[in-house]
């Protein structure tokens, strides 16, 4: 399945301590669906897929607080 968007180039904060940084991110739909490498995440591309350079800017989780 293709990531509808892709985050490339980034410095990713994982919160996982087996791999507490990545360089990009695959989401498809509203969930994370890979986190790794900019090689491997370009995988998930498809012909609609909209792939986001961050220029090495810094990504982190958020929670979202609905009330």
């Amino acid at each position: 399945m293709n990531a509808h968007t892709i985050f490339i180039n980034a410095k990713i904060f994982t919160a996982n301590a087996e791999q507490p940084f990545a360089q990009a991110v695959a989401i498809r739909g509203n969930r994370i669906a890979f986190v790794g490498s900019n090689a491997d995440a370009l995988a998930w591309r498809g012909t609609y897929t909209r792939v986001i350079d961050a220029q090495n800017n810094t990504l982190l989780p958020g929670i979202n607080d609905a009330h």
